[in-house]
């Protein structure tokens, strides 16, 4: 082989081993890398796996350390109360032998020392944590050792500790956390009823200084708002304006129930009328937007109108298709309306409708709706043997029974115990069956029966005859009175308008504080005249009795 051959070959046979060595030094590399990889996935697998175990051990020292805190806090709780019932547990076993003070049926008040507020319901975190305020009103201190206070039942006995400074307050609560911003004065146990409770309180020697009933309701108050019961002035009650009441302070100026007062519209109607006649209709509205309004009166059945009405204003008949436009201005209105059936063709059952409208936007502000009979001059005649004029009689004049006098505001026992009395103003009796006394607003609503002697009383109690105990109610009934005023009417059984008390803005007399009544001056005089009535000079008033004021 020649030199120049050999010169030639060996460069890339070199070369050649040059590429053959790094490449299999490629291939171990690889093999490494490969193998660290895999080495690095095991340790990232096993690190997860410790992470795991490690989130599970910190969920469980959590859990114990909650379970810690727990315990710690209800043994803590405990102490406290433990702690805090101590003296009381004490105190009661040092008069265990002792005779605990009970109230005598006749037992004065003694007032020095008054229950001022009540947090009968709890409050919004709890219905465990009730307090009672004492107030001191004697002018001057008042040490309060042994002292008593006690509920109806007894599960609450308390013997009191300190002193009430003059005008000072002294506070009882439930367990230490009933008003935590609060120093309190004492801690009892047992709970306060949300019905069917009384509190007394009681001097060292036994005298009664003060009482408050739940009977069955207390008298102020309000659970849902967890508004307290707080003292006024006069002693009566009221319920806080706040929302938890004012411990250790003066309260509130009382909770106002602001109430939209819709428009009450009431129709008088004789129940049977005839075609082609006649008849009368009186028509009274209130609590209306100071507006104009149109009216409309109509008897209908099915849609089908078969009346006319008597516009004076025009001193023409009119379709009861149409409204009487801008008829009267103001926010209320009263007055009478003829009205007559224009068809003999319908005999039976329609309805009569009465409906205001605002005549500036023609929007209906007030609807009433009741039945009516529709019957033909042949129909009263084949029902009688002699011919008989087509006209509706009524058994009663208006005023020949009157609402006499109205406790509105319950009687001194509660507020409950609410009351009517009516009288007949006639020599002669007067049978009240199908009579109805409501109010326009539809309670109470009460159906009379029974008879009215002449020249004597008819007295109607709320819910029993317990309202007043001594005297023996003619009919009881159902549904409060509003202290705001009511709208009452007293009907025949032929629905005509014996007597009316339009209160809706307000009593015209009576007095809530002292629970003395509205009582009537004249029983012949109208009933919407606000100068005809008065308070009763006496506390209860005078039931099935002449009128204190009466003239």
């Amino acid at each position: 082989m020649s030199k120049r051959l050999l010169a030639f070959l060996i460069p890339p046979f070199f070369f050649l081993i040059i590429i053959l060595f790094f490449f299999f030094n490629q291939r171990k590399i690889n093999e490494k890398i490969e193998n660290f990889l895999e080495w690095g996935k095991a340790q990232i697998s096993q690190l997860s796996k410790k992470e795991g175990e490690i989130e599970e051990m910190k969920k469980e020292i959590s859990g114990l350390r909650e379970e810690i805190i727990r315990m710690k806090n209800s043994t803590y709780s405990e102490q406290k109360e433990t702690k805090a019932s101590e003296s009381k547990i004490e105190k009661e076993s040092e008069i265990e032998e002792e005779k605990w003070c009970q109230k005598s049926g006749n037992q004065n008040q003694k007032r020095e020392v008054i229950f001022n507020e009540i947090c009968w319901m709890g409050d919004k975190d709890s219905s465990y944590n009730e307090w009672i305020e004492l107030k001191n009103v004697s002018g001057k201190e008042i040490d309060l050792n042994g002292w008593q206070l006690k509920n109806k039942d007894e599960k609450i006995k308390i013997v009191l500790e300190g002193k009430i400074k003059k005008d000072g307050f002294f506070i009882l609560e439930r367990g230490e956390d009933a008003l935590p911003e609060i120093e309190s004065d004492f801690v009892f146990k047992g709970a306060i009823k949300n019905e069917d409770e009384a509190l007394f309180l009681f001097d060292k020697d036994c005298n009664l200084e003060d009482e408050v009933f739940a009977n069955p309701n207390w008298p102020a108050g309000d659970n849902l708002t967890k508004r307290t019961a707080e003292r006024k002035k006069d002693f009566s009650w009221q319920t806080s304006q706040n929302p938890g009441g004012t411990p250790k302070a003066e309260n509130s100026q009382g909770f106002v129930e602001t109430k939209e007062k819709q428009p009450k519209i009431n129709l008088n109607y004789p129940l049977e009328v005839f075609g082609q006649k006649e008849f009368e209709v009186s028509l009274s509205v209130s609590d209306l937007e100071s507006k104009t309004y149109d009216i409309k009166i109509s008897v209908e059945s099915d849609s089908q109108i078969f009346s006319e009405i008597f516009d004076q204003s025009q001193n023409s008949w009119q379709s009861s298709n149409y409204y009487l436009k801008e008829y009267f201005t103001g926010s209320s209105f009263s007055g009478n309306f003829k009205l007559k059936i224009k068809t003999k063709n319908f005999i039976g059952d329609a309805k009569i409708f009465a409906k205001i409208r605002d005549s500036k936007n023609q929007k209906i502000v007030a609807q009433f709706e009741d039945r009516i009979k529709i019957k033909q001059i042949e129909e009263v005649q084949k029902e009688t043997s002699e011919p008989a004029a087509p006209q509706t009689t009524f058994q009663a004049s208006p005023l020949s029974v009157v609402i006499n006098e109205i406790a509105w505001m319950g009687t001194t026992i509660s507020y409950n115990n609410e009351w009517i009395e009516l009288y007949n103003n006639n020599d002669f009796s007067i049978n009240l069956d199908g009579w109805v006394l409501k109010s326009i607003d539809g309670t109470p609503t009460i159906n009379l029966k029974g008879e009215i002697q002449g020249k004597d009383f008819y007295l109607l109690e709320r819910t029993d005859d317990n309202t007043i105990p001594e005297i023996k109610a003619n009919l009881i009934y159902t549904g409060s009175l509003e202290n705001e005023g009511e709208y009452l009417q007293l009907l025949d059984n032929s629905g005509r308008l014996i007597d009316e008390i339009n209160c809706s803005s307000g009593w015209f007399a009576g007095n809530n504080t002292t629970k003395q009544t509205m009582e009537r001056i004249n029983s012949f005089s109208s009933g919407n005249d606000p100068n005809n009535w008065a308070t009763s000079t006496n506390p209860n008033g005078t039931p099935k009795a002449k009128n204190s004021v009466s003239q």
